[in-house]
């Protein structure tokens, strides 16, 4: 959904010829761009420190969290 999310936002409706701003295109995906851009962070951080989307693909959201909770440097 996140990536549908992007890819109408930098794309657009492809009837409309024209881009999404972030939040329209969430009201498109159907989930709150608050909800968005916060599974957008943690997708980046989840890349930024190896996280095996691969071995992964079917867990919640809960899974990756912990694994940044974990592998994030201390601030």
């Amino acid at each position: 959904m996140v990536k549908k999310w992007r890819e109408l936002h930098t794309r657009g409706l492809p009837d409309l010829k024209k881009r999404l701003n972030l939040q329209d295109a969430a009201k498109v995906v159907g989930i709150s761009k608050k909800t968005l851009d916060d599974y957008y962070c943690q997708l980046r951080l989840g890349e930024q420190y190896g996280f095996n989307f691969a071995m992964n693909l079917h867990q919640k959201m809960r899974v990756l969290r912990s694994y940044i909770r974990v592998y994030r440097p201390s601030k």
